[in-house]
């Protein structure tokens, strides 16, 4: 098996132990998988993989997969504005100093994990309140502000070593407050930020610089804009959900 990332490992090695134990044929077992529809999708291309390097025939084609029913009970799901916040105090309280520094920058730009793992010191400027985040994926690196509010947490900051530290901070952060997280991670503060960014009035644009996605995708404007760090952090933080919670 080509290497993967540490937590990536983890999740192919229990889909295959669960295909070896089902006694099913691989292409019977992602047929026979329920769950998501992303979930059914993984299954598939993990199965698919680890027949090709086995030398297992495998046919099934990603088109055969019985499409998702819309199930109307999940609408909404996912982590809240007010469990973030719930969370968020919870980790001020506590004596974790891992969880304040990383939830805090979690919280306050919608770091996607692999992000958090890329920070190092280099990359935090205190005295001018700036911070690199590299970003995963098509994105690009930004410079952001760091608010007042989360300057405290990030004195002394050290980097983690792989995303499993990672993923244990977020799930002991949430169980601090007495929030189950099972099938919840980072993303999902990510999208609550930027649902909670343009539901309270910030513009489009900005919030999606803010979150360091590529620009250019969408509107031709967004070929040429590339606003300053301060004009940035003017027009997000007034609208911020998460910051003002961590003074």
């Amino acid at each position: 098996m080509a290497k993967l990332l540490e937590r990536t490992e983890k999740v192919y090695e229990t889909i295959i132990r669960k295909y070896e134990q089902s006694g099913k044929d691989p292409e019977e077992f992602v047929l026979s998988i329920k769950g998501s529809e992303s979930f059914r999708r993984l299954c598939y291309y993990v199965l698919k993989r680890y027949c090709e390097e086995n030398g297992i025939e495998f046919t099934l084609d990603i088109k055969d997969l019985p499409k998702e029913t819309p199930d109307l009970s999940l609408i909404q799901k996912g982590l809240t504005k007010e469990d973030i916040i719930k969370m968020i105090y919870a980790v001020k309280g506590s004596n974790y100093p891992a969880s304040k520094t990383f939830m805090a920058l979690s919280t306050t730009y919608g770091t996607r994990c692999v992000e958090l793992l890329r920070i190092t010191e280099n990359d935090i400027d205190l005295g001018r309140k700036l911070i690199l985040i590299k970003t995963a994926k098509s994105g690009e690196p930004r410079i952001h502000k760091i608010p007042d509010q989360i300057l405290p947490y990030l004195y002394g900051f050290k980097p983690v070593k792989n995303q499993l530290t990672l993923w244990q901070i977020f799930h002991k952060s949430f169980k601090l407050a007495g929030i189950n997280t099972n099938g919840y991670g980072y993303h999902d503060i990510r999208k609550c930020l930027f649902t909670e960014l343009i539901n309270n009035g910030a513009r489009y644009e900005f919030a999606e610089y803010f979150l360091r996605w590529k620009l250019g995708g969408r509107v031709s404007f967004q070929h040429y804009f590339i606003p300053e760090v301060d004009r940035v952090a003017e027009e997000i933080f007034k609208y911020h959900p998460f910051i003002k919670e961590w003074e």
